[in-house]
């Protein structure tokens, strides 16, 4: 059996030089707090002799207090589901869990080339699965702390200059 839990609290870390930040609205949808959460301004990457190749990040965003509850005996995997909006030019850059303001297993982030060489970047994407803890030992203790979460922070395509947003419409573990 499994069960599907939606973050009760949104923070931003504070954003380091160059990155980009977010901000919430209302969403039609209601999916995150009744919010969605969408960048300030545009991520880009600029690729020029002159100057390098320059790509823009976003500041790190914390899903917690996932209010988690009716845990199984054993818990044998963690999944994240995540709708966005990222006009197929906003990569991965770290997906992992946290605990306690400290990142725990692996970052679980994607980035694979299919088999033409592209990064294909997909506004639904699952990261985990029914037998993936993520490299991390979690309890169900830890589960049900609200300091529990998942880490999202993206970066501009890596191979294509550009210059758009993104939005995240809906963040939802599954634990099973």
């Amino acid at each position: 059996m499994s069960y599907i839990y939606s973050p009760n609290l949104v923070q931003g870390a504070e954003p380091a030089e160059n990155e980009i930040t977010w901000k919430s609205e209302i969403s039609p949808l209601g999916n995150i707090l009744g919010h969605r959460w969408l960048t300030t301004s545009d991520l880009k990457h600029i690729s020029n002799p002159a100057c390098g190749d320059l790509r823009n990040r976003t500041q790190s965003l914390f899903f917690t207090d996932f209010k988690i509850t009716n845990l199984p005996t054993v818990i044998s995997g963690i999944q994240l589901s995540l709708q966005t909006q990222r006009n197929g030019r906003i990569a991965d850059d770290q997906i992992q869990l946290i605990y306690q303001g400290q990142e725990i297993g692996i970052n679980n982030f994607s980035y694979i080339t299919d088999a033409d060489g592209n990064l294909p970047i997909k506004n639904q994407m699952t990261y985990g699965s029914p037998t993936d803890l993520w490299g991390a030992d979690i309890t169900a203790e830890m589960l049900q702390d609200s300091t529990f979460g998942v880490i999202l922070k993206f970066q501009s395509h890596p191979y294509f200059p550009h210059s758009c947003g993104m939005l995240i419409d809906s963040v939802l573990l599954t634990i099973y």
